[in-house]
């Protein structure tokens, strides 16, 4: 596989972040060594470290709604009566 199309798809799909995505950093480089030589890679962890780092930045949404989305359907979890907590990010407007 070609390594800039592989670069682009962990920076854009895999580990997305909202700006910066020529630069890799050091996750990315043992992500995309890990995949170019067929090595087994702990999807779970990686999914779950990046939705916790996004947490704590300012613009947080959460990545892999889609995923999560199917996750939830697949297992039939029942969410309707869950707790929902607000960011408050999606309220401000601006003038």
């Amino acid at each position: 596989m070609d390594q800039r199309l592989l670069a682009m798809i962990v920076t854009k799909i895999i580990v997305p972040r909202g700006s910066n995505h020529s630069t890799l950093n050091e996750g990315d480089l043992i992500l995309i060594y890990y995949i170019q030589h067929n090595m087994q890679v702990d999807w779970i962890y990686v999914f779950h470290d990046h939705m916790l780092k996004d947490k704590r930045l300012m613009d947080f949404r959460l990545p892999y709604e889609v995923l999560v989305l199917k996750f939830i359907e697949y297992f039939g979890i029942y969410v309707e009566d869950e707790l929902e907590e607000s960011t408050g990010l999606l309220n401000h407007t601006s003038n």
